[in-house]
């Protein structure tokens, strides 16, 4: 599919991943859709408790020593890396495929689980924005529309409605 086939949002960074994760799978299947998810607590929450946590610690070495410190963005994005680790989802002919995504550049690295594609109706928690899914060895927060646009594209293909070319 030519990426103005794929849903906005990011729409070429899911043509990018649906790509990559196709070479991951070889002939396993074939990838039709891709979504971007994390591991670990509510993503909404954890920035909170980062960006918190960064402003208590400052604070609390400017008291200390009287010299302020600030981190820079690259160990805030490391920290929240370590706490939401990065996943995608990608819904193929044969179920669904959970990925690794490389640090450095947000490309799916390594296959981490083969599942069926009712995998994602497995919903363990909902916010406001998110829905948390039972993925294999994970538990994946999903944004609201990104589970959507899986949703649609795993009925779509159980449905006969994309094609197979």
């Amino acid at each position: 599919m030519a990426s103005r086939d794929y849903p906005n949002p990011m729409r070429a960074r899911r043509a990018k991943a649906v790509a990559k994760t196709q070479k991951l799978i070889g002939n396993q299947g074939t990838c039709r859709m891709y979504g971007f998810g994390v591991t670990g607590p509510n993503p909404s929450r954890s920035w909170i408790w980062i960006i918190g946590g960064s402003i208590a610690f400052c604070v609390a070495v400017a008291v200390m020593t009287g010299v302020a410190i600030v981190p820079g963005l690259l160990l805030l994005y490391f920290v929240r890396w370590s706490v939401n680790q990065p996943r995608g989802v990608c819904s193929a002919d044969q179920g669904l495929v959970v990925t690794r995504e490389s640090i450095w550049n947000a490309n799916p690295k390594s296959v981490v689980a083969l599942l069926p594609p009712d995998a994602l109706n497995a919903r363990i928690a909902s916010t406001r924005t998110h829905v948390l899914v039972e993925l294999g060895p994970d538990r994946v927060w999903l944004r609201r529309n990104e589970h959507n646009i899986l949703l649609a594209a795993t009925e779509a293909r159980a449905n006969g409605m994309l094609s197979t070319h």
